[in-house]
């Protein structure tokens, strides 16, 4: 990472990704500019709030492994394509990676994983998606060869350390590879017969609590225990 002095003017000195490059330690393979986290003039330019090292994080995973945006359209609102709402490291907002893009990138083995393939009822217990623990930390189920759906719970550990309560809970998502426009591919599936609020950010509310249900694909999840 190649950050400027402090103080450097935020119209100067951006984020970007600047390819491989040559050091006199060896080669780099992906390089990447960033703002100073204390730069000079920051409305200079819109984006210098990318200072804060939880941007790097966030856009090194742009970069480097190609990870998309989870936010949707953008507009915020729960009645058009919200996507993971604020919930996930790439809404953007805070938080962690996804469960499913852990294990893509190998922070999670196999065994931790639950796959469902196929139609009936089964009960499944997972782990939370922060805490170090050999045990399951996902649900899985196929739908079809390029659509999943996954479910996870979020916990006040570490990423999520500062996770308010009301965040706190299972999310239940789908996961549609065709579905390659920016800001979309990732989806929650809604409550039922509760509303989704934002107080704090958006669609903090929507973790899914012990007695919640939601449907998606065809499926039922609910949450017996918590």
């Amino acid at each position: 990472i190649i950050v400027p002095p402090a103080g450097t003017e935020a119209s100067v000195f951006g984020q970007a990704t600047i390819g491989s490059l040559q050091t006199n330690e060896g080669f780099v393979a992906l390089g990447m500019t960033q703002y100073a986290h204390l730069a000079g003039k920051p409305s200079s330019s819109r984006f210098s709030n990318l200072g804060h090292p939880f941007w790097w994080i966030h856009e090194m995973f742009h970069a480097g492994i190609g990870f998309d945006d989870h936010y949707g359209d953008t507009q915020r609102n729960i009645n058009t394509e919200y996507g993971m709402g604020e919930l996930t490291m790439m809404t953007p907002f805070g938080g962690d990676l996804t469960t499913w893009e852990k294990w893509r990138l190998g922070f999670m083995k196999d065994s931790q994983v639950q796959c469902v393939a196929s139609a009936g009822t089964s009960v499944h217990w997972i782990a939370p998606s922060t805490v170090k623990t050999s045990a399951s930390k996902a649900v899985v189920i196929k739908i079809s060869d390029t659509k999943i759906v996954v479910v996870e719970t979020l916990r006040p550990a570490g990423l999520y350390y500062k996770l308010p309560k009301q965040s706190q809970g299972a999310l239940v998502y789908e996961v549609d590879l065709l579905e390659t426009r920016h800001g979309l591919g990732f989806k929650l599936a809604l409550p039922l017969g509760r509303t989704v609020t934002s107080d704090g950010f958006f669609m903090s509310s929507y973790p899914l609590k012990q007695g919640d249900a939601t449907e998606t694909n065809g499926y039922r999840i609910s949450i017996v225990e918590a």
